[in-house]
């Protein structure tokens, strides 16, 4: 995937600071993050069943 702020150095630098990030940080970030929405849907879909089943259970 191609970023439109990467350079041809082999990092990309974000607007404010113009700090460089290696390539293999920022796989690693999105990873992370895709790591985590994983959990919080699974954290939502576990909530979800178990307050379908409170309700299921009081009616």
């Amino acid at each position: 995937m191609l970023n439109p702020n990467q350079k041809i150095n082999g990092g990309c630098h974000n607007g404010f600071n113009r700090v460089v990030v290696p390539d293999a940080l920022v796989v690693d970030i999105s990873f992370l993050t895709e790591f985590i929405d994983k959990l919080i849907d699974m954290a939502v879909f576990q909530i979800s069943e178990i307050h379908l089943s409170r309700v299921a259970k009081s009616n």
